[in-house]
């Protein structure tokens, strides 16, 4: 079916022009089977037409000729990146432990019998910007007792304790360390020191290290009750800690180190530290021999128990 528009086009006064003519063009089934169907209204007239070829080209041309607004692309998801292979709690991917474990014992028969032994055994693991140090030690000895044929402990202690360091420049590091100590013969059931500061590093030279620390620390000590019945000399306090740490090598093979730990308690009245000094020497890439020497004082101890207890150590140890 065929519906053609009519429409004049002109103005009063002026020569009317020639009527515009639109056609549309469309098909029905119902169309077909009448045979065409003509109607007017309001001035359209449908009438069968063929559909004219040049209307029909220019309508296709324009439409592909007509400006489209162009589609954005969508845009790619931000690719996430690959977690790291290893995740660690510090700054470093797989630091590495060097230390040592050593190892001594002393064994006497004849007219004296004695048994010594002991443990010692550090372990530092070293960051970009961390430094955590670990420390423990176990030390035993029994003398045969003639007159009752049996053996008395002379030795029985043992101690741990851990710091942390974190460094704000190459020299300079804050740090929070915890103590743990034991000593039978010194009625001491438990000593435990919390403490946390600051430290520097004064000397970092090849052949010479010194480092130093100082800060505050709480100090509970629990002492067993003595046999002669005094009383036991329980405390707590709030102690300064002063701390430092010396390493002079000596030659290719041999090492001199010192460590000291002491804690004044605020009010002055009370004190104990810890000086030890090693010497050692390498045997070989992994094995060591080692002189120690312990000193130790407490002005706070039970009575019948002196204030300074001394103690030397030689073993051998590995390293790793």
């Amino acid at each position: 079916m065929l519906v053609r528009s009519l429409a004049s086009v002109g103005a009063e006064g002026c020569h009317s022009s020639p009527d515009l003519v639109i056609e549309h063009s469309f098909e029905s089934n119902s169309a077909k089977e009448s045979g065409g169907i003509d109607a007017r209204l309001s001035g359209f007239k449908t009438t069968n037409h063929t559909p004219d070829p040049i209307l029909m080209f220019i309508t296709t041309a324009l439409l592909l000729l007509a400006p489209s607004t162009p589609v954005e692309a969508a845009a790619l998801p931000t690719p996430v990146e690959p977690l790291a292979e290893s995740l660690y709690l510090f700054d470093d991917a797989e630091p590495v432990w060097k230390g040592s474990v050593n190892l001594g014992a002393t064994i006497s028969n004849g007219n004296t019998d004695t048994v010594a032994a002991s443990v010692t055994t550090d372990a530092v693991k070293e960051w970009d910007d961390e430094r955590l140090t670990l420390k423990a030690a176990w030390n035993y000895a029994e003398q045969g007792d003639t007159v009752t044929d049996g053996t008395n402990v002379t030795q029985r202690r043992w101690n741990a304790s851990g710091k942390f360091d974190h460094f704000y420049s190459e020299e300079t590091f804050a740090y929070a360390s915890v103590s743990a100590e034991n000593d039978d013969i010194a009625f001491l059931h438990l000593r435990t020191i919390f403490g946390a500061g600051v430290g520097r590093k004064f000397i970092q030279e090849e052949t010479l290290k010194f480092e130093g620390e100082a800060g505050l620390a709480f100090v509970q000590e629990d002492y067993f009750s003595t046999p002669a019945g005094t009383p036991k000399a329980d405390d707590d306090y709030l102690a300064l800690r002063f701390a430092y740490a010396l390493e002079k090598i000596i030659s290719e093979t041999t090492t001199f180190t010192q460590t000291m730990e002491a804690y004044p308690s605020v009010t002055f009245s009370e004190f104990n530290g810890v000086l030890d000094s090693r010497l050692k020497t390498k045997l070989s890439e992994t094995m060591n021999a080692m002189i120690q020497w312990i000193a130790r004082y407490n002005n706070n101890a039970p009575g019948g128990i002196g204030s300074t207890d001394t103690l030397w150590i030689f073993s051998l140890g590995w390293e790793y």
